[in-house]
């Protein structure tokens, strides 16, 4: 990594050891309940006496903290270099949240990470033509990429977004117009507007790399209308092959915005992030998308359209140079949605922490020799990994179905697990020669005990590296010592993840009977919700506020029949098979059938 940019890493994304290796790590792994872990704003007011200086030092701080949450917290600052979701955070003392409230606004100050606020306005978008980057040099075009197409994939990195609807339950549209009507609301505006997208936050990922100098010729004033631009990212949308034909030209409907980076694919085949292998780079995702082209199963682009064979193009350039790259692939359900700034961060990190020998020396640069973990040991070279997995290390969930009073879609409550990786936003870095075999593969739940706890059987946390590798061996071998650094939990942006728990979810996780959530809030908390939904969650999610409140009235209106498809679906090739989550789906049903006027049922 680049001297200039080993601090930044250090300070936008913390590489996980927080524990000893030590005891510790002979104890059974435990998931953590959700009640541990919600972010409650009265904790920030909670004081350890009842005297009256006690009383009057609270008042202090919950008028301080006040005037922060309503001036900082819910407004994006240009010089934060960052987007900052508005989330308390549990503190006991004025001191340390002032000092929090600082280090939240103003982190990252020695960086140059974003030199505009999310999505602005008047930026230019990237071109939808192309344009070619020079290969780093691990990176060489070897004879596959250039077989099927005359240019090689554009990027240094092949980005894949994996999102599942309806495998397994193409026949159940009560339950898929209600998932396709989250997917509209809450994945594809958080996708669509990535903040990637504009030229000037993707010259910042590329700054100080050897690709510099070819991005800042990026510029869309600066194009000609015959070059061509891979996407960033693709987005793959595995449907079942048999879904209702009306439900999947809605769904071609919603996406027609983003077809340029979408295709979507009839297969009940998964590959990607989980605990089977086989992916991108191990050449199973992309065959089995080429070979639904030959058998007619990519639902969108249509064929009839001009932009299919191009499609098939760009999908062939990234299937061929999977080796020459390195490959991202990221898990998103269709009702859920990531921070856009979440790829920016991802693709960044990829770039430094992933591929060798990438920084663009000038002459008056000064290198030193700090790690990635910033300590500056010299036993403790600069270090770049084979694979690495990210995920969001706080996340916001939505229950739209909560029946208060507001006027807001839904109760929204924010959750901290430093130790669980959620699935929305989950990703795997491939560095290029590493093959499939060379990941380890957990479920979700394990990753971080796996990886950054339970990865060395003797451990001892003072040892230097070469005093480690003679005394025992790290189970994983991601190239980074100690492997706990494998597992990144993403702390910038903020808050990188938004899921929706509503009666669609196959696992009924956090939901309770008719959708309400698992945690009850209090009337502060609910101030909190009205609070990011004002124009937090618009601002960090691209998710209008108008449009959640559409899909909430959708999904009440369709209450009943959604319910009962998605008890006919549990347990389907796939999908949740839980008793709680049928025995929940089931009083729903009975409740609401008993209940008189509370619905629209159709």
């Amino acid at each position: 990594m680049g001297a200039r940019r080993s601090n930044q890493s250090t300070q936008t994304l913390r590489l996980s050891p927080r524990q000893s290796n030590t005891a510790e790590s002979a104890a059974k792994p435990h998931v953590p309940s959700y009640a541990q872990h919600v972010l409650l704003p009265r904790k920030l007011f909670q004081t350890s006496s009842t005297s009256s200086a006690g009383l009057f030092s609270g008042l202090l701080i919950y008028a301080c903290l006040a005037w922060i949450f309503i001036n900082f917290s819910l407004n994006y600052d240009n010089g934060s270099n960052g987007a900052l979701i508005g989330v308390p955070v549990p503190t006991s003392s004025y001191a340390t949240a002032e000092a929090d409230h600082r280090s939240l606004r103003h982190r990252n100050t020695n960086t140059t990470r974003r030199a505009t606020s999310p999505i602005e306005k008047n930026s230019q978008p990237l071109p939808a033509n192309y344009f070619q980057l020079s290969p780093s040099p691990n990176q060489s075009n070897n004879s596959s990429s250039t077989n099927n197409n005359s240019h090689p994939w554009s990027w240094p990195i092949i980005h894949i977004v994996n999102t599942r609807f309806m495998q397994g339950q193409g026949t159940l549209t009560s339950l898929a117009r209600s998932r396709l009507k989250l997917l509209e609301v809450v994945t594809l505006p958080s996708l669509m507007k990535q903040s990637i997208f504009d030229y000037a936050t993707l010259a910042d990922v590329y700054k100080d790399t050897i690709w510099e100098d070819e991005i800042m010729q990026l510029n869309a004033t600066q194009m000609s209308e015959e070059r061509n631009v891979d996407p960033i990212f693709l987005w793959i949308i595995k449907v079942d092959p048999n879904l209702d034909k009306i439900i999947l030209d809605e769904l071609r409907l919603v996406l027609e915005p983003v077809k340029h980076f979408t295709i979507v694919v009839g297969s009940n085949t998964n590959y990607g992030i989980g605990t089977k292998p086989g992916g991108w780079r191990g050449g199973e995702a992309g065959r089995d998308i080429l070979n639904a082209y030959d058998t007619g199963r990519v639902f969108f682009p249509l064929r009839d359209d001009h932009s299919d064979d191009a499609c098939h193009n760009m999908l062939r350039r990234a299937h061929d140079a999977r080796e020459d790259r390195v490959i991202l692939e990221t898990r998103l359900d269709a009702d859920d949605a990531l921070n856009i700034d979440y790829f920016w961060t991802l693709q960044y990190e990829a770039l430094w922490k992933l591929i060798p020998d990438i920084y663009n020396y000038d002459d008056d640069a000064q290198v030193d020799n700090q790690s990635i973990s910033g300590d500056g040991d010299d036993d403790d070279a600069i270090q770049t990994a084979r694979w690495l997995y990210w995920c969001p290390n706080t996340h916001v969930q939505w229950n739209p179905s909560t029946s208060d009073a507001s006027d807001n879609p839904g109760m929204l409550q924010v959750f901290k697990m430093p130790d669980v990786c959620v699935t929305a936003g989950l990703t795997l870095g491939f560095a290029v020669g590493t093959n499939e075999e060379n990941v380890p593969r957990y479920s979700h739940t394990a990753i971080y005990w796996e990886i950054t706890v339970h990865h060395l059987s003797n451990a001892t946390s003072n040892n230097t590296r070469s005093q480690a590798m003679e005394s025992f061996n790290d189970i994983h071998d991601c190239g980074l010592y100690p492997s706990s650094q494998c597992a990144v939990f993403v702390v910038d942006p903020r808050v990188s993840a938004f899921r929706s728990r509503t009666m669609t979810s196959a696992g009924m996780h956090n939901i309770e009977t008719k959708g309400a959530p698992s945690l009850e809030s209090d009337e502060e908390y609910m101030l909190f919700s009205d609070k990011l939904w004002e124009h937090t969650i618009e601002d960090h999610f691209g998710i209008l506020t108008e449009q959640a409140k559409e899909a909430a009235k959708f999904m009440t209106a369709n209450y009943l029949d959604t319910v009962r498809d998605n008890l006919k679906g549990q347990c389907t090739h796939g999908h949740s098979c839980k008793v709680s989550s049928m025995e929940k789906l089931q009083r729903t049903i009975d409740i609401l059938e008993e209940e008189a006027g509370g619905f629209v049922v159709h």
